[in-house]
């Protein structure tokens, strides 16, 4: 009796961890700070920058509302594939992403 109450804490908590993964990869923000710059890249070459605080802000938005996808590939587990070229969010401190 008491081997199973220990199986069923292990198992409960075992299921929390789980959620608190599944909850934090797919449902938390992407990019939460905020930038004066971003640059896009496509083919290696900088096709636009962009400084509208509005656009940027409109751009963040859609990234961080956007349903998370993972896909897996023999270098590991990727997030969010973007075949397409690069985004890099810049801000006044420096700050890259």
């Amino acid at each position: 009796m008491k081997s199973i109450k220990i199986y069923s804490l292990i198992l409960l908590a075992l299921l929390t961890v789980g959620l608190g993964i599944y909850i934090t990869l797919y449902h938390s923000n992407i990019i939460n700070d905020r930038y004066e710059q971003v640059t896009i890249i496509k083919n290696g070459e900088i096709t636009e920058t962009i400084h509208n605080l509005d656009r940027i802000n409109n751009i963040i938005e859609q990234i961080n509302s956007q349903p998370r996808d993972f896909y897996y590939n023999n270098s590991g587990l990727k997030y969010d594939y973007l075949p397409h070229g690069r985004m890099i969010f810049e801000n006044d401190k420096n700050q890259r992403y």
